[in-house]
């Protein structure tokens, strides 16, 4: 029984620790300010540095819930190629096992701020639910699943620090994410998709 429960299981548990090292050594990409507070002093940095573990934690112990399988990870714009009606994606590079609500939030990430970003989010998940199963329940952890995005870019410009405009992007990708963080409809739709 070469592919078995055990062998599944095992998969899954180490592509669940894969996802958690990621995100940690994306927080840990954060840099300290220099002053004369302590780090645990800056209340923005503390929420983005325990925040997102918490919650992933919850997702963790909740992912019964939530459809976990085979993901493109980086399914941005750049990397959706349309000619006509044919679709192709490119940039497998971070795919693997993670929970598909990242895929959705990836889509429609940098769609936030444009006006039509309403419509864009409903044809996203219109379309989706004709060829996945996406019930409300999962849909719920959308802004969530946005802000761990968020907090991917951070990871990101963080391993690049000798790009000329690192600083700028660092603080950009914080702000944005402590947006997403502050935003109360987003942490009240978290809160009330994760309750029991």
């Amino acid at each position: 029984m070469g592919t078995g429960f055990g062998s599944d299981a095992k998969t899954t548990i180490e592509s669940v620790c894969r996802q958690r090292r990621e995100v940690d050594k994306a927080l840990a990409a954060l840099p300290s300010q220099k002053s004369s507070k302590t780090f645990s002093q800056q209340p923005e940095q503390a929420l983005l540095r325990n925040g997102p573990q918490n919650w992933l934690h919850v997702i963790y112990s909740k992912g019964s819930c939530l459809d976990y399988g085979l993901i493109h990870a980086d399914l941005v714009r750049k990397n959706v190629l349309v000619d006509g009606n044919r679709i192709e994606l490119i940039d497998f590079d971070d795919g693997g096992l993670g929970y598909r609500m990242f895929d959705i939030a990836t889509a429609l990430f940098k769609s936030r701020a444009e006006p039509d970003y309403l419509v864009i989010k409903a044809a996203l998940i219109e379309g989706y639910r004709r060829v996945r199963v996406l019930p409300d329940s999962a849909l719920l952890t959308l802004p969530l699943f946005m802000v761990l995005r968020s907090v991917t870019y951070i990871g990101w410009i963080g391993e690049r620090h000798d790009m000329p405009d690192a600083m700028e992007r660092l603080q950009r990708y914080k702000a944005d994410t402590l947006a997403l963080v502050d935003d109360s409809a987003m942490i009240e739709d978290l809160w009330s998709s994760l309750r029991p």
